[in-house]
């Protein structure tokens, strides 16, 4: 039984070995074929096999990344409106002229950037379903998720 099972192996060695070589043999085969245009099949196909492998790990993080962007957005719109809104209240108290809204060329820019951003990905007219008989508008901290989800939908 044991010498069926070490010839066994031998052969199974011996396969393994032959199929090293047919393999060494197609890759210089290749190589030597595709030299001239510098584009190997099979180092392409184990590319794209390792691109595959990498892409869910990739789209993850993307997505943390823009639900992370739509937060810092969204603390900063808020947290600058306030302050701005404060210092406007200060100021009044204190006797100081108020400068207008069209005269302040820092809130002006800063107004311009968010209705940007707002015409860019269409805060109040994006819709999606919320049920399976239902639409809704969008939260905020998910438009960019969606957005990115949306773009991924057309591509292979």
């Amino acid at each position: 039984m044991e010498a069926a099972i070490a010839s066994i192996e031998i052969l199974l060695e011996k396969a393994q070995a032959d199929l090293e070589f047919v393999a060494q043999k197609l890759e210089e085969e290749f190589e030597e074929k595709f030299s001239r245009s510098g584009v190997n099949p099979i180092k392409l196909v184990a590319r794209l096999k390792k691109i595959q492998e990498e892409l869910p790990q990739v789209k993850a993080e993307s997505e943390n990344i823009l639900a992370a962007k739509q937060d810092l957005i969204d603390t900063a719109k808020q947290s600058i409106v306030t302050n701005r809104d404060l210092l406007r209240r200060l100021q009044g108290r204190a006797g100081m002229p108020v400068v207008p809204d069209f005269e302040d060329g820092t809130y002006r820019a800063f107004s311009e950037a968010l209705q940007e951003w707002d015409s860019q990905v269409g805060l109040h007219t994006v819709q999606r379903n919320v049920s399976a008989n239902g639409k809704g508008l969008i939260q905020p901290q998910d438009l960019n998720l969606e957005l990115f989800r949306s773009s991924r939908r057309g591509q292979p």
